[in-house]
């Protein structure tokens, strides 16, 4: 939910508001965040470390 809403809702803002370009524009920049804070929370919650036995 948090890599797909956030820029599909800052894309159609984007669109509504100024142009077609400016709108992808918008939800590119607005993906990217997204992608940089799902990594920074599986850094921080750990998820990607192995189990140890």
């Amino acid at each position: 939910m948090l890599l797909t809403v956030p820029p599909i809702g800052a894309t159609q803002l984007g669109w509504y508001l100024h142009d077609k370009q400016t709108g992808f524009d918008y939800g590119m920049i607005v993906g990217t965040v997204s992608v940089i804070y799902a990594a920074y929370l599986m850094y921080e919650k750990k998820w990607r470390e192995e189990d140890e036995d």
